[in-house]
């Protein structure tokens, strides 16, 4: 309490690392399940198997990949973030109940 927990650190411009690795974030969820699920629909639609048991696998591995990869872009930059985000979210709530 004795510090000032504010949320200065999210006026300035984040850092190219943190947006590239934000946008693999997002494109790991997209390439995740929907990818395997709209291939066992395409297999089912073309009575081809292998659509899904070949393409399902390579898909969700890639996936794993791009989530891999975006955890090291982000890595030291959203420790500063989340730290300055969780001193702030502690210092609303000890003023708030206290």
């Amino acid at each position: 309490m004795a510090e000032r927990a504010d949320l200065e650190i999210f006026q300035g411009r984040p850092s190219l690392r943190l947006v590239l690795g934000l946008i693999l974030f997002v494109l790991n969820f997209i390439l995740g399940w929907p990818v395997v699920a709209a291939l066992g629909a395409a297999a089912a639609l073309t009575g081809d198997p292998f659509l899904v048991v070949i393409g399902g696998p390579v898909a969700y591995a890639f996936s794993w990949f791009l989530l891999g990869l975006a955890a090291w872009l982000v890595g030291p930059d959203s420790a500063r973030y989340f730290r300055a985000l969780l001193r702030w979210v502690v210092r609303r709530w000890v003023v708030r109940s206290g």
